[in-house]
Formats: structure tokens, C-alpha cells, sequence
């Protein structure tokens, strides 16, 4: 009931067959539309089905091994590893070695990045967070890093329950919750641009999942059939 259906065309793997993909909803929590963010905790001991994400999420692998197909690019998984989806992304567990455990943080991308373009970016430089987090998705934590990022996480969880325990909401848990949002996407990016924290690199194919992103990452241009098949 919560899920609707696609057909994702694997054209590499099988020249005439397709198979059915999950589309993630864009909403963070089954209890509230609304709500900026939700946490949950997720273990899997066997491969996955293909899912299409409408909304943004972070996956953080605290124990397992295994292998995640993001956009048709294969990244390993194991302790420390964060996961940045984007909307309109499609990932595939194709592996699992050991059982993975991980945390799984949804937020709303278009709020969180709307602050900072707003309010943060107080030199008026350009902000390439998200053209980060989409060339280089996996990044591995260690050490100081994972510990920071496994707080911020478990804060931000702290922070969804106090909503979903039917707390009194207030502005204040909002910007609260944002200002972790926004930390969580800097520390991504430290952390990857150190060097031996990035697991991939851009990828050079174009799957046909990322014509929905790019419509996403453009809503504010005018886009044509014929600008969209010069891109792709």
C-alpha cells in the first residue's frame, strides 16, 4: 500500500527483460507527512530489490559487509561507511556478505538546502554540497569521524522521537533538527575531500533513473524534450 511500481529497464544485464521497482515515498515518516526528518534502524541478510527514492536519505553501516548499487555503480559497504541518496536515485543491495546493520536518516532535501542557501551561505559562494554527495555517494568514517557521525545521528534520532511521542512541536525543534542536517552534509564532505575517505568516484554512464534527477535538481529551468535528449 505505501509503495508504487515502475519498471526499470537493466538493459546490460538482459537486452528484452525488465523488472518491477519499488518507488520509495518522498514522505519521512508514516506518521506525519510533514515531518523534516526520520530515523530508523535496519538489518538485511540477503540482497535487495531495486528501489527508486523519491526523497533523500543517509545510510550509516554499523556492522556487515556486503555490496549497494547506487545509480549503477557498485560500492562495497562495511563498519563506517555512509551512504548519501539523493531524490530520484536508484539503489540496489546486490550483495550481502554478512548480515548489515545500519541507521537509515530520510530528510527533506529541498528544506534543508533551501537553508542553506538562504541563511548559512553568509559569503555568497557557491555551495556544492549536493554536487558532492553526487559524484562521490560513499564515503568511509574512522576513528573521531565515525564517532561525530554516529552522534549526530543518534541525536537526530533523540530529536524525531520527542515528535513522534506526541511532544508539544515548537520552531525550535525545526531549526534544531536542521542545524544537525546541515552538519551531517558538511562533515560528508570534510570527510570525503580528506582523501582516503571517498569509497567511489563519478560515474560515467547515464542510467535512465537519473533523467528523473536531473528534471528534480532543475525545476526552477525551462526544460525541453530536445535540451533533455542532447543531455542524455
Amino acid at each position: 500500500e505505501l509503495f508504487r511500481y515502475a519498471q526499470y529497464d537493466r538493459g546490460k544485464e538482459r537486452d528484452t527483460m525488465s523488472r518491477t521497482v519499488q518507488i520509495q515515498p518522498w514522505y519521512c515518516s508514516h506518521l506525519d507527512q510533514g515531518t523534516l526528518c526520520g530515523f530508523d534502524r535496519e538489518v538485511i541478510e540477503a540482497p535487495t530489490q531495486p528501489l527508486l527514492h523519491q526523497g533523500a536519505r543517509f545510510l550509516f553501516i554499523n556492522k556487515g559487509e556486503g555490496v549497494l548499487r547506487l545509480q549503477n555503480t557498485d560500492y562495497p559497504l562495511r563498519p563506517g561507511a555512509l551512504v548519501a541518496i539523493l531524490p530520484w536515485q536508484l539503489s540496489e543491495m546486490v550483495q550481502v556478505d554478512s548480515p548489515l546493520a545500519y541507521f537509515i536518516l530520510r530528510y527533506q532535501l529541498d528544506t534543508v538546502n533551501g537553508v542553506i542557501k538562504s541563511i548559512c551561505n553568509v559569503r555568497s559562494e557557491p555551495v556544492r554540497l549536493l554536487e558532492e554527495m553526487e559524484n562521490s555517494p560513499v564515503i568511509y568514517c574512522q576513528g573521531r569521524d565515525a564517532d561525530r557521525i554516529q552522534q549526530l545521528l543518534l541525536t537526530l534520532q533523540a530529536e524525531t522521537q520527542r515528535g513522534e511521542g506526541g511532544e508539544a512541536d515548537s520552531p525550535s525543534r525545526g531549526i534544531y533538527e536542521i542545524s544537525l542536517l546541515v552538519q551531517l552534509m558538511v562533515l560528508f564532505q570534510r570527510i570525503g575531500m580528506a582523501g582516503d575517505g571517498r569509497f567511489g568516484h563519478p560515474r560515467q554512464e547515464v542510467d535512465k533513473s537519473e533523467i528523473f534527477r536531473y528534471l528534480y535538481t532543475h525545476l526552477s529551468e525551462k526544460i525541453t524534450l530536445k535540451s533533455l535528449s542532447g543531455i542524455f
